[in-house]
């Protein structure tokens, strides 16, 4: 009910309403991934602090990150990427900011802050004059590359 609503009320504002939802949807995504991928480098720098190696954290670490790097390819699908990689670089930064210090202990400084506050205000930048629609769901990544790209990472790891 409520996407028809969105739906139907975005139509008169972007005269596209199902690119505008892609948009979205394809930010979401990269909502998760940024997450997920921020939790599982953190996961795998907190199992190896010194004289305290669990390799079980470690291991759920590599295992986040391999799940969602896909993510990537299906949200670049659904929505322009020079609008969502700025996007997800930026939160991928403020996800290993806050846990920086929270989490491992580093020192934050005051250019830290500054460095992270222009970041985010070119992201900003991007967002605002990126490109607002993509091609929409044309060619979604199929299960042979996916799949290939998580063998091929496995096998890295």
């Amino acid at each position: 009910f409520w996407l028809k609503y969105v739906c139907r009320n975005c139509s008169y504002l972007f005269r596209e309403p199902c690119r505008f939802m892609t948009l979205l949807l394809g930010a979401a995504l990269m909502v998760v991934r940024a997450s997920g991928s921020s939790t599982g480098k953190n996961l795998q720098r907190y199992a190896k602090r010194p004289g305290q190696y669990n390799s079980t954290l470690n291991l759920l670490g590599i295992a986040l990150k391999l799940l969602t790097g896909p993510m990537d390819t299906i949200a670049y699908n659904l929505a322009p990427q020079s609008t969502l990689a700025p996007f997800c670089i930026s939160l991928g930064l403020l996800f290993d900011f806050c846990a920086a210090g929270r989490m491992h202990g580093d020192a934050v400084s005051q250019q830290d802050v500054a460095a992270a506050l222009l970041i985010v205000s070119g992201t900003a930048l991007c967002m605002a004059n990126g490109a607002k629609t993509g091609r929409g769901l044309h060619n979604p990544p199929d299960l042979d590359m996916l799949t290939t790209y998580s063998v091929l990472v496995s096998t890295i790891c």
